[in-house]
């Protein structure tokens, strides 16, 4: 049979080596972030409105509103409660003390790979 390829056996495992352990291990994609109030909420949604609908896009549900602190990118499961309980402990700390953060937006962005309209603060 010339000129038709024949099945043949696969190449060996050391042409394709395995993924390491942690790459085939379940992961989250995960951030810290705070959670505004229904009416912080509200008006954050009330004062994108505009800028979301000539952008073409479409607006995150208010209750999904959040400021991120800190994006975390894909976490292997097994170090969720790990990162829970760190949280906790810097949310619980003496020098939180519970007084409320002061978070001012004066700006709009794009940023056009990810596709999203984003608050700033003046930071």
């Amino acid at each position: 049979m010339s000129g038709t390829r024949q099945p043949g056996p696969s190449a060996p495992s050391a042409e394709r080596p395995e993924p390491p352990p942690e790459a085939r291990e379940p992961t989250r994609r995960l951030f810290f972030a705070l959670w505004p109030d229904a009416g912080q909420r509200a008006a954050l949604a009330h004062a994108t409105r505009k800028a979301v609908r000539s952008s073409g896009g479409r607006p995150v549900p208010e209750g999904s509103l959040h400021v991120t602190l800190a994006f975390l990118g894909s976490v292997p499961e097994r170090r969720v409660a790990e990162l829970q309980a760190i949280a906790r402990r810097v949310a619980e700390a003496p020098e939180a003390g519970g007084a409320p953060m002061l978070v001012s937006f004066d700006r709009l962005v794009h940023w056009a790979k990810p596709r999203i309209l984003c608050a700033l603060d003046g930071l």
